[in-house]
């Protein structure tokens, strides 16, 4: 987590004031791709250090994850791809966008 944070260019005090960033994971676009870039078990352990979570809905469906195995673990869905955009401070895919 400590290079992620080093990465994005957040000081320690931004991660202690707001808790952690929000990671957003997008649903992948490119046909025949399967893969998600987060996993429910991921996102469990990046709420369970401080995280905020959201996956676009849908986006575990090609790869066996359930929208509810998201929900169970913490992990907000999110309808609108350009909302979770814009809420993100970290966005995750596995191709390119």
């Amino acid at each position: 987590m400590r290079k992620l944070i080093e990465f994005v260019g957040w000081t320690r005090e931004n991660v202690s004031q707001r808790g952690c960033m929000r990671i957003g994971a997008l649903k992948e676009t490119i046909p025949g791709e399967r893969r998600v870039a987060l996993a429910p078990e991921s996102c469990k352990k990046l709420i369970q250090a401080g995280c905020d979570i959201a996956i676009e809905a849908g986006a575990g469906d090609d790869a066996g994850f359930s929208d509810a195995a998201f929900a169970e673990v913490g992990a907000v869905l999110e309808a609108d791809p350009a909302a979770l955009t814009g809420t993100s401070d970290l966005l995750l895919k596995v191709t390119a966008p």
